[in-house]
């Protein structure tokens, strides 16, 4: 499967967009997709949901 993700995503007129969940399907098949190395990883939180905020930190 490694192979034909690979071949996908070589190809010049492959777009890929992952939306909503496809983001996160996407983001957990980064290991099979070629240059998804920087991805963001979702994680579960306290609410054990994915939530879309603004984060402040110091």
């Amino acid at each position: 499967m490694r192979d034909e993700f690979e071949t996908f995503f070589h190809r010049p007129q492959t777009l890929a967009l992952g939306v909503c969940n496809g983001c996160q399907m996407m983001s957990n098949l980064r290991e099979l997709i070629p240059g998804s190395e920087a991805w963001p990883r979702f994680v579960r939180n306290q609410s054990d949901r994915f939530e879309a905020r603004s984060a402040w930190w110091k």
